[in-house]
């Protein structure tokens, strides 16, 4: 016995017509084209997160390591971060940035000094600089002040952006040593 039943108009063929095809290739096209979009715009918007992430994770650190081991602790802009002593001297945060421990406050990493972290330069479509250019380095007193090495100002505000979105976030710190990340751009 043969089991098998057979569409009306199309005998024993099966598969896709024509028809079918260009319609379900068409729909496909459309969905690529609304979805593609979005999702370039995501990693966009990713990118920036981690990188005011990785930033604050920094900042946080380096104050958490001044209180813990009752010492000032730096936080500067390098530009050669990847060096085997690094020094601070980056001309804005995008160059890289590293954390030490810094009882002399003399912003050099020198003997018995320990390197916390070690920051990578953001690739050229980042923009991470301070409003203040003068501000590329800060330290944690030991009681998780900050204080802001050669500048007599009491906050900085770091802006973290990516070239081709809108969107900026504005890193506030203040002299209490607290970070603040606002969605706006800094003023």
């Amino acid at each position: 016995m043969n089991d098998i039943t057979t569409l009306p108009g199309r005998g024993n063929e099966t598969g896709f017509t024509l028809l079918e095809l260009i319609i379900t290739l068409v729909v496909g096209a459309i969905l690529m084209a609304v979805a593609v979009p979005s999702f370039t715009e995501f990693l966009r918007q990713s990118r920036l997160t981690s990188q005011t992430n990785d930033f604050l994770a920094a900042v946080n650190i380096a104050r958490s390591e001044a209180v813990k081991r009752s010492q000032s602790v730096t936080m500067c802009a390098s530009a050669d971060n990847s060096a085997t002593v690094p020094t601070c001297g980056g001309a804005a945060w995008d160059d890289g940035w590293i954390v030490f421990t810094d009882p002399d406050k003399n912003e050099v990493l020198g003997a018995g000094e320990v390197l916390i972290i070690s920051h990578d330069p953001l690739d050229d479509s980042s923009v991470f600089a301070s409003t203040d250019p003068a501000i590329t380095s800060f330290y944690y007193l030991s009681r998780g002040a900050i204080d802001f090495a050669n500048s007599a100002v009491t906050e900085a505000k770091i802006s973290s952006s990516l070239d081709g979105i809108d969107n900026v976030r504005c890193i506030t710190l203040n002299a209490a040593g607290r970070p603040a990340v606002e969605p706006t751009p800094c003023i």
